[in-house]
């Protein structure tokens, strides 16, 4: 669960533990901004989380990244969706992410 700050920034509110467990780390409470998401998180996410946000729809991920604990690499695949108090402005980014063997989604 992410929450959509108003200074676009974005707080990783909560990861669940399987997600901790699939990428290796725990980034609850972290703060994700523009041009601090590639070298932490292997992509764009501030980016990525805007184009939700601006977009007002799901998004859906495929990448792989380098776990933080062993250096594996791990492929996954993501869905990610905007939620609303007012069913206009969006508050929060509500995702799950899945590991993915090879051949198989």
């Amino acid at each position: 669960l992410v929450e959509v700050l108003p200074d676009d920034r974005f707080l990783m509110k909560l990861e669940g533990e399987r997600v901790i467990e699939l990428f290796g780390v725990n980034n609850s409470g972290r703060i994700i901004e523009e041009g601090a998401g590639e070298a932490d998180y292997g992509h764009a996410l501030a980016e990525y989380y805007r184009s939700i946000v601006d977009e007002r729809t799901c998004r859906r991920c495929i990448g792989n990244l380098e776990r933080i604990d062993d250096r594996r690499w791990l492929s996954f695949e993501s869905i990610d969706c905007p939620l609303s108090r007012d069913g206009t402005q969006v508050d929060y980014i509500v995702g799950v992410a899945v590991s993915v063997r090879e051949g198989q989604l």
